[in-house]
């Protein structure tokens, strides 16, 4: 018997810190038996650690960020008002690239509540 994992699960409820550690112990467990396929969300997240840097954010700044390929309409300066532009925090470039370039709304506060019970 095997599990195939198709990925593109997390960022819309509370609990995916919870889903995603039971499928890291159901691949501890049952090793080759257990085999995870990224979703397109899934590979999209790797750019994170790039672009959450802070010699990223430097050179690109929210105010000057292009925005993704996929959305040419929805830069950060399209759609953030001008003191988050201003502020160009990690927390507001990664609620950006939740909420706007990933298409979830609800991941950054789904995150924190979750963070706040550990």
């Amino acid at each position: 018997c095997y599990f195939v994992f198709g990925g593109d699960v997390v960022d819309h409820y509370a609990g995916d810190l919870q889903l995603l550690d039971d499928l890291l112990d159901l691949k501890r467990r049952y090793g080759d038996r257990v085999h995870f396929v990224l979703g397109n969300r899934d590979v999209n997240k790797l750019r994170l650690p790039f672009e959450l840097r802070e010699d990223f954010r430097k050179e690109w700044p929210l105010r000057e960020h292009p925005g993704v390929y996929w959305l040419k309409d929805r830069t950060p300066r399209d759609c953030l008002p001008e003191e988050v532009l201003n502020e160009n925090s990690v927390v507001e470039h990664l609620k950006w690239i939740l909420k706007v370039t990933l298409g979830a709304e609800k991941a950054f506060d789904c995150r924190r509540t979750e963070l706040q019970r550990l």
